[in-house]
């Protein structure tokens, strides 16, 4: 009876400790960085999508094989890009580094907009993956400068959330882009997408980003 009594104890300590942290939901630093991050993410599932059908305009060229090249160029620039960040992010500082990315990023999505070609939808694209990668890690190593040890789980967890729905919602939000404002109307959303995150780094405070 007493190691019942003990085990009964300890779990309502556990439910108690865990009710008094607070939501990360109410810190607006992160809120404001999940944001940013997630219209990042859903901003690069609709362009994988719109690629292609842009290139079927275009010349009439494989969806699957304008996307399956895209795919390509995302996962190279993932693995041989991701591992520069840390140092491009001493050499501009973690700020400025992800306003590039994401200026960069819009201006690379507006391209596509007045791309003729499919090897300037690859040219672009590769510049656009390469923003991404180094964009993601330092995000990612932001967020235990902006929330506490026991906030940190729930984060995590909540950024990855965020990464899977935006891989399943923005092809799916792509195609009702399409049938509202076309392929390329398609890019100028993306665009703006791109230029709000920008606004939303903008607004952290520098000192968020020291020190990393």
């Amino acid at each position: 009876m007493d190691e019942s009594s003990e085990s009964d104890s300890e779990k309502r300590k556990g439910k108690a400790n865990t009710s008094t942290i607070p939501s990360v939901w109410g810190n607006r630093t992160f809120v404001a960085l999940f944001i940013a991050q997630a219209g990042s993410l859903t901003s690069s599932g609709i362009s994988s999508v719109a690629l292609g059908l842009l290139a079927y305009e275009l010349v009439d060229a494989s969806v699957s094989e304008v996307v399956g090249a895209l795919l390509t160029i995302r996962s190279v620039s993932r693995v041989f890009v991701s591992v520069w960040a840390s140092e491009i992010a001493a050499f501009l500082g973690t700020k400025m580094t992800m306003l590039v990315c994401d200026v960069v990023s819009a201006l690379a999505v507006l391209g596509f907009f007045f791309a003729s070609t499919v090897w300037e939808i690859y040219a672009l694209s590769a510049l656009l993956s390469l923003c991404s990668a180094i964009f993601t890690p330092l995000y990612k190593a932001t967020i235990p400068r902006v929330v506490t040890t026991q906030q940190y789980p729930r984060a995590v967890s909540y950024s990855s959330i965020a990464y899977d729905i935006a891989n399943i919602g923005g092809p799916a939000l792509s195609g009702v882009l399409v049938m509202l404002v076309g392929v390329r109307g398609n890019f100028l959303f993306n665009t703006a997408t791109y230029l709000i995150s920008a606004l939303i780094i903008w607004w952290v405070p520098r000192a968020i980003f020291q020190h990393m």
